[in-house]
């Protein structure tokens, strides 16, 4: 079997991209932190963005959901 065309590796590129802007975009880190704080409470350990900064915690969210993003879509 051929590997990808150039055109598919652009189409890839372009989506991966897209996907990390969104991932790594403040807003989607602050969207996060309130999704996660308002599930585990407001003192929890588990924040995402504090101080207007992402947290550790966040970033190795953030990066595992990349991930699996990526894996599950060269599967598609």
């Amino acid at each position: 079997m051929a590997g990808p065309t150039a055109a598919q590796k652009l189409q890839i590129s372009a989506f991966q991209g897209l996907l990390f802007y969104i991932l790594a975009n403040p807003i989607t880190f602050r969207v996060m932190d309130g999704l996660v704080t308002s599930m585990t409470g407001p003192y929890t350990t588990f924040r995402i963005f504090e101080n207007g900064l992402p947290t550790g915690f966040g970033l190795l969210l953030h990066s595992g959901v990349f991930f699996a993003v990526t894996l599950g879509l060269m599967y598609v």
